[in-house]
C-alpha cells in the first residue's frame, strides 16, 4: 500500500550503456527504461532484478499520477514482485517480434509468463493490476517506447 494514497507515477528514460542502446536500437525508441515511483522511491526491473531504490533519472518523463485505490493497487503488485528475475530471454523474444518474422511459440510463451520481468513489462502489468491498461498490448510486449507513445499522447489516467 502506498502511504495515505501517496500518487503513484510511472516513467521512461534513456540510460547509458551498450544494453541500453541494442534496447533503443530493435524497438526504434529514444527511450529504454521505465519504472515506477511513488514519492521519491523508484521500483524498477533491471539486470539484478526487481528492486526498490530512491533517486532520479535526469531527463526522465513522468505519467499523469494515479492516486487513491488505484495507486494502491499498482505499488502493491510492485512491490509484491520485488526479486523477481530480469528477463534477458524476454528482450530477445521482444526483438524477434518486433523483426516481423514468425515468432518461435517458446518466445511468445516467455513473453506473457511473469517468473522474470523487464522493466515496462514490470511498468504494464503494474498498471494493469490498478485496473489500467496502458496501449494496445500485452505487457508482456510493451516496451519503453510504447510507454513513451503513450505519454505522448498524454491521456488521462482514467483514459489508460
Amino acid at each position: 500500500m502506498t502511504d495515505l494514497g501517496t500518487p503513484v507515477r510511472f516513467a521512461v528514460t534513456r540510460t547509458g550503456g551498450w544494453g541500453a542502446w541494442i534496447i533503443r536500437l530493435a524497438t526504434r525508441s529514444t527511450v529504454n527504461h521505465a519504472y515506477l515511483e511513488c514519492d521519491g522511491v523508484i521500483i524498477e526491473a533491471e539486470p539484478g532484478g526487481m528492486r526498490k531504490t530512491t533517486g532520479t533519472y535526469p531527463g526522465a518523463i513522468y505519467s499523469q499520477p494515479i492516486t487513491g485505490d488505484q495507486a494502491d493497487k499498482a505499488w502493491e503488485w510492485s512491490q509484491d514482485h520485488l526479486e523477481i528475475g530480469y528477463g534477458w530471454l524476454d528482450i530477445l523474444a521482444i526483438v524477434l517480434h518486433l523483426s516481423r518474422i514468425p515468432t518461435p511459440q517458446w518466445a511468445m510463451n516467455r513473453l506473457m509468463n511473469t517468473g522474470t520481468l523487464i522493466c515496462s513489462q514490470a511498468v504494464a502489468l503494474a498498471w494493469d493490476a490498478a485496473g489500467l491498461h496502458l496501449g494496445d498490448k500485452a505487457a508482456g510486449l510493451t516496451t519503453p517506447g510504447d510507454l513513451l507513445d503513450v505519454l505522448q499522447n498524454r491521456p488521462e489516467p482514467a483514459d489508460y
